[in-house]
């Protein structure tokens, strides 16, 4: 299935991604000594050697989710999560974007 992104969705994705505190979420990797994998030419750091993340590395691989998220509603990697609300889903008036860092999840069992 293709999707076009409209320019609104795009501006909403780009302010979204001025006002998320990836600093925070670098903090918290470093702590945890969470590490992404170096897989692209343009890293900073030999492909296939386990690293914390830069800032625009983190902002890249969100900006990608995020225009993902339009087609698949919810997707994630590394720790972030997007998710598109359509207008009208959930009583919300005009269509957005959420993104978050989770770091702990748990769910209930079905029986």
């Amino acid at each position: 299935m293709t999707y076009t992104i409209t320019t609104h969705q795009s501006e909403l994705i780009e302010d979204l991604l001025e006002r998320f505190n990836f600093e925070k979420v670098q903090i918290a990797m470093t702590a945890l000594d969470w590490r992404w994998a170096n897989i692209a030419e343009h890293d900073e750091v030999k492909s296939g050697h386990l690293t914390v993340p830069t800032i625009e590395r983190m902002k890249r691989s969100c900006r990608n989710i995020l225009y993902r998220s339009i087609k698949d509603k919810s997707v994630g990697t590394g720790g972030f999560e997007a998710r598109y609300y359509p207008a009208g889903e959930d009583d919300i008036e005009g269509e957005t974007f959420g993104l978050k860092f989770i770091v702990a999840q748990t769910f209930t069992c079905r029986d």
